[in-house]
């Protein structure tokens, strides 16, 4: 009897939190696993779509790599029109190639030869969606990859002096960095404070939308022990399910008490300002991704915590962001169309004269 009058209880707890891990794993006779899942490329879009900070960084800057335009010498002429079927432009191949080489440190590009050997068509891939062999030769295409993907389509490296003529198409596959198959962003760094940002935002959203707050304890009967543990669960999720939603950060102590007269009971063991802890939690995040990214809030049209900031201060810090970032950038791109086309291709800086007037 006295075994039986010992409280009882559970925690729901929240989530852990983990990155993913990366490797790759060169024991295959086919492509290299981007990740250890061979799908690393997942979480790197993740963090830019649900990011406001990564999205808004990767988004400006690959606007500053776009330009003013693009200029082609007449030798290369008939890049200035469409390059595909599909009604590309250069530009649009330009803007998919700063965007994924901003996202992933790599870009690829699809070339198309006809019958004579000369580039018909190019296409701008997504690099996300690519996998290589151990020694660079071919490049494997699926929409979606996972550890057991067994569709997608094989492809020779790019390679001028061999085209096949059953095949006669090309990946032109850059990578940046030292990995060795595949590259990493260099904002690698601020991983974690993207992952903060995120998570603090959903649980400012779940605190609005749930009507229980985080950090309580739950007292329930159970007179006479009459719940068997299959209903106790059932009542647990219940109450998730109710109050914090599948995908809510909150959590809370569920006490089983099994004694006579006991009513239910709800005590808020957590009472400090919990907006005010997150909202400092995303400010530390946001200021670290930007460390990462080695930007500064006033590029992107935000302003400074601590103040705001003028014209003179933004085109100095643009001239240096210019120089330092964007332009490397735009030279990689540049020198891989003329290495693919053997024409050249300028990418016009951007214009600062209109902040200026």
């Amino acid at each position: 009897m006295e075994e039986d009058k010992k409280l009882k209880f559970s925690i729901i707890e929240t989530k852990k939190i983990m990155l993913p891990e990366y490797e790759e794993n060169t024991n295959t006779k086919t492509f290299v696993y981007y990740g250890a899942d061979n799908n690393f490329p997942a979480f790197i879009n993740m963090l830019y779509r649900e990011s406001a900070t990564i999205r808004a960084i990767i988004d400006g800057s690959v606007n500053y790599v776009c330009g003013n335009g693009i200029e082609i010498p007449d030798e290369g002429a008939k890049w200035r029109e469409e390059i595909n079927r599909r009604g590309d432009t250069v530009e649009d191949l330009v803007l998919q190639m700063g965007t994924d080489y901003y996202k992933f440190r790599g870009f690829a590009v699809q070339v198309v030869y006809n019958k004579l050997g000369e580039i018909k068509e190019l296409y701008g891939l997504d690099f996300g969606r690519c996998r290589i062999s151990a020694d660079g030769k071919k490049v494997y295409y699926a929409k979606k990859w996972g550890q057991f993907t067994g569709k997608y389509k094989v492809y020779d490296a790019f390679n001028k002096e061999y085209i096949d003529p059953e095949n006669p198409t090309q990946i032109f596959y850059f990578k940046d960095g030292a990995r060795t198959c595949y590259p990493m962003p260099f904002w690698e760094g601020c991983f974690r404070d993207g992952m903060a940002e995120i998570e603090a935002s959903k649980y400012v959203l779940n605190s609005l939308s749930n009507g229980l707050a985080a950090k309580t304890i739950i007292t329930l009967p159970n007179t006479s022990g009459v719940l068997t543990e299959d209903e106790k669960k059932a009542v647990e999720k219940s109450i998730r399910t109710r109050f914090t939603g599948p995908d809510a950060d909150s959590s809370f102590f569920l006490y089983w008490k099994d004694e006579e007269g006991e009513d239910l009971k709800v005590d808020a063991i957590q009472v400090q300002d919990e907006s005010e802890k997150f909202s400092k939690i995303k400010a530390s995040a946001r200021e670290n991704i930007f460390t990462s990214f080695r930007a500064t809030p006033n590029l992107f049209g935000l302003q400074n915590e601590s103040k705001g900031f003028s014209k003179e201060e933004f085109i100095e810090c643009f001239a240096l962001y210019q120089k330092t970032q964007i332009a490397p950038v735009q030279k990689k791109i540049e020198r891989a169309f003329q290495k693919i086309t053997g024409s050249e291709l300028t990418i016009l800086p951007f214009n600062l004269d209109n902040y200026q007037q």
